[in-house]
């Protein structure tokens, strides 16, 4: 069905999907500016009463506005339908409303949780938007940031907020095929305004022409007022404990001489967390850290230049539609010179509307707008307007690292994290930056230690809220790591488990465990393989003592052990060991040998009272003296020597023998016989008599020599000799 009534040669017109004039533009109202969504509201008119608003919604459609003589110049101006809404039906027309937004406003409606690491700003920027229609322009140098997070925000608001952050700003550019997102951070480069002049012509209010033939603006206002003079930052990173990486910058302006000493001082100033001296596998990369020292200067400076290009606004109103924000315009004609010179336009609402369509020709027509600029001298930033990520409380995550590995972690201690919200992680060294892990003791080489495992739940908290700046606090059971002692059953048990590494299992552990229970209290201490002790002075050890107790202890080696008492020569003052028993004490060895070695030095054992005996079931018994004397002191009582079976041998090498009894007799038995010999000479007794031989034989009695016998044979071979002072013969 064709149109009554069109646009064609009206000065305000309207392009939609629904086909030509279907909707007609009465009036528009709208306002665009720098680092903003444009919204533009629409009152439309319409023959059709039962327009479909599914076939406008999310779809493209164009604005033109003529300027000029006889509308020689058009400004486009093209976007989304973000609302429709039909009104009430009048004699000719149905009244429909609508809004206008650019594509960039379909990122507030989807939000995201998600991590971007290692990534410039211009990449992160891409990311959110792609499948948009946009073009970066960017002249600074823009570092990686080592981890940023979107954290339950929109596409828009964390897009802003980054934005903001590096003083990147954006804008639209408008053509007939629709319009163009711009990211950049060079106002003092950006574009001339479009349109048949970059100049507009400051007038008086009462002279503004009927017509829109030539560009003017009017109206204007300047405003001028007081800010900060200075700005200080300061930062921190654990990886450079020891500065505080201070950065300030003073705020350049015109103003300076009226502009009072008042310093902005912020922390953290958020820039060295950009940077880690550990890349994401765990090696050294410590040059990254001094770049720190760059980035500082780059935020605060750009800090205070922001502050600086807002101290001066120009508002105004004009009759040019394409002033644009993103752009610069020269005005120039106003009385004051400081009025004119180059601005860059940061934002502009528009008015336009046709007063009615009953005639059939051209209709009156009305444009203006209002502006706000700053001057072109003072680069812009945008204001950091968009709200911080915040996380509210602390968080659960699962720690992860390589396929393979049971423990990751860098030189610090670090491990890294997936969590729980997190869809693209992929439960690898990639799902987090390093996180900082929290231990109750930490000093300079002492402190406590435990290093959270892959596959451990740990919790989380932000420094600060931040979601860019992690830090584990602590560590938790589920239901697939389950506490190492069964509860309830066991709820009187505390202590600290460990697994080996690699491939352990429920068998191979380190452990240190309580028990509390009531009358069975234990420690107990479980050492997978070895177990060192260190003690720089003295260790005390009671069993018993304290409450009287039976007191026992067992030690159990399984194959050997070694104690060693005192260091070598030089090394220790002393090195003895007593050893006091109050009963009995057993020494026991099933099968080996017993050695017991003294280098130099003395060994004595004193039975105050008591018997002792040492037997031999088996065996042989030696005790050997390279050098010394060997003595036996018995002060009371008897020396018994005893073999039931065996032969016993005295050897000297050399030196003498001697059996003396000073009080008491010296007697000899053998049941077979007696043997005494030097030499050739011997005595020898047996069952069958004494038997006395020698080269010479003396018997010499000093008083008396008595030789009796049954019978006594007295022979000498060759000579005998018989002499006395008186010699008898019987």
């Amino acid at each position: 069905m064709s149109a009554t009534y069109i646009q064609t040669n009206r000065p305000l017109r309207l392009t939609t999907p629904l086909g030509k004039d279907v909707l007609l533009l009465e009036r528009i109202v709208g306002i665009e500016s720098v680092s903003a969504l444009f919204r533009f509201q629409l009152d439309l008119l319409s023959e059709q009463p039962n327009l479909d608003a599914s076939k406008l919604l999310g779809q493209a459609i164009s604005i033109d506005i003529d300027f000029g003589e006889d509308g020689a110049h058009t400004r486009h101006i093209g976007g989304i339908v973000s609302h429709f809404i039909q009104l009430e039906r009048g004699r000719r027309f149905t009244r429909y409303k609508a809004e206008i937004v650019p594509q960039l406003w379909l990122t507030t409606l989807a939000q995201d949780s998600r991590i971007f690491q290692e990534k410039k700003i211009d990449e992160i920027a891409a990311e959110v938007l792609s499948g948009l229609d946009f073009k970066i322009e960017l002249t600074g140098q823009y570092e990686p940031s080592n981890y940023r997070v979107q954290y339950r925000e929109t596409d828009f608001t964390f897009l802003s907020r980054v934005l903001e952050n590096e003083g990147i700003y954006y804008f639209h550019s408008h053509s007939s095929g629709g319009h163009q997102l711009l990211l950049s951070d060079a106002s003092q480069q950006a574009p001339s305004c479009d349109g048949p002049s970059s100049q507009v012509k400051a007038v008086p209010a009462d002279a503004i022409p009927l017509a829109m033939e030539n560009p003017v603006v009017f109206s204007l206002t300047r405003e001028e007022g007081v800010i900060s003079s200075k700005w200080k930052l300061w930062d921190h990173t654990f990886e450079l404990p020891g500065k505080n990486l201070e950065a300030s910058e003073p705020v350049v302006s015109p103003l300076q001489s009226v502009m009072p000493s008042a310093e902005v001082y912020d922390y953290p100033g958020n820039y060295a967390q950009r940077f880690d001296g550990i890349d994401r596998g765990g090696g050294e990369r410590a040059g990254d850290l001094q770049k720190i020292f760059d980035e500082n200067r780059r935020v605060v400076g750009l800090r205070a230049r922001a502050g600086a290009s807002r101290q001066t606004t120009l508002r105004g109103e004009s009759n040019y539609p394409f002033l644009t924000p993103g752009h610069l315009i020269t005005i120039e004609g106003h009385y004051r010179s400081e009025f004119n010179g180059e601005y860059f336009i940061v934002s502009v609402t528009h008015q336009a509307s046709v007063e009615t369509y009953d005639d059939g020709g051209r209709s009156p027509f009305s444009y203006r707008n209002s502006f706000v600029c700053v001057p072109k001298d003072r680069p812009f930033a945008p204001p950091r307007v968009a709200p911080l990520a915040r996380v509210t409380g602390a968080q659960t995550a699962v720690v992860v690292g390589p396929s393979g590995s049971e423990i990751f972690t860098d030189k610090y201690g670090r491990v890294k994290v997936q969590f729980h919200w997190d869809r693209q992680g992929q439960q690898d060294s990639d799902s987090s930056c390093w996180v900082r892990v929290a231990t109750p003791w930490a000093g300079k080489n002492w402190g406590m230690i435990t290093i959270p495992r892959i596959g451990s739940e740990v919790v989380v908290d932000f420094l600060e809220g931040d979601p860019d700046r992690p830090i584990i606090v602590g560590m938790v059971y589920n239901a697939e790591s389950m506490p190492p002692y069964t509860l309830p059953d066991n709820a009187t048990q505390s202590g600290l488990k460990t697994r080996s590494s690699l491939d352990g299992s429920p068998d191979t552990f380190n452990e240190i465990r309580f028990e509390d229970k009531k009358g069975a209290e234990e420690l107990y201490v479980h050492a997978e393989k070895n177990l060192n002790s260190v003690v720089e002075n003295d260790e005390t050890r009671k069993v018993g003592f304290a409450k009287q107790d039976a007191g026992d202890q067992t030690v159990e080696v399984f194959n050997n052990q070694t104690v060693k008492v005192g260091a070598g020569e030089g090394e220790a003052s002393d090195g003895s060991q007593s050893v006091t028993i109050y009963k009995d004490q057993t020494l026991v060895l099933e099968t080996g040998n017993q050695t017991v070695t003294l280098k130099e030095g003395d060994r004595s054992i004193t039975l105050d009272k008591g018997n002792e005996s040492i037997l031999l079931t088996m065996g042989s018994r030696e005790v050997s003296l390279d050098q010394g004397d060997d003595k036996l002191t018995i002060k009371s009582g008897n020396l018994t020597t005893k073999l039931d079976m065996g032969n016993a041998t005295l050897e000297l090498g050399m030196g003498n023998a001697e059996t003396k009894a000073g009080a008491g007799a010296i007697k000899q038995e053998a049941m077979q016989g007696i043997e005494m010999k030097v030499g050739q000479s011997s005595i020898k007794i047996d069952q069958a008599g004494i038997t006395i031989k020698g080269m010479m034989v003396k018997v010499e009695g000093t008083v008396q020599t008595e030789v009796k016998g049954l019978m006594t044979q007295v022979n000498g071979d060759a000579i005998l000799t018989v002499k006395g002072g008186v010699t008898m013969i019987n």
